[in-house]
């Protein structure tokens, strides 16, 4: 399911919100944590390379954060969240 990291479970303190869980990507560079805007995954988060799409740089790095919601009920729940942002 998830790819694996170089570090998991600590914070870092460069990110703006205090106990914001941090990975390393594969090239040794902190990696971005983002949520899922998709319709297949509202509001999940997920970490990746802060250099995609950028082929030269981009190491691949890619992990969910998140588990999957479970079924269609929370996903559409999910997006209606996301909309009265």
């Amino acid at each position: 399911m998830a790819s694996g990291s170089l570090s998991s479970g600590s914070t870092s303190p460069n990110r703006g919100m205090r106990n914001q869980p941090f990975r390393r990507c594969y090239c040794g560079r902190s990696a971005r944590f983002e949520v899922s805007s998709s319709m297949s995954n509202p509001g999940r988060r997920y970490f990746n390379c802060k250099h995609f799409p950028d082929q030269k740089e981009d190491c691949t790095y890619f992990e969910w954060y998140d588990d999957e919601l479970p079924n269609v009920w929370y996903k559409e729940k999910m997006r209606e969240l996301m909309c009265l942002k």
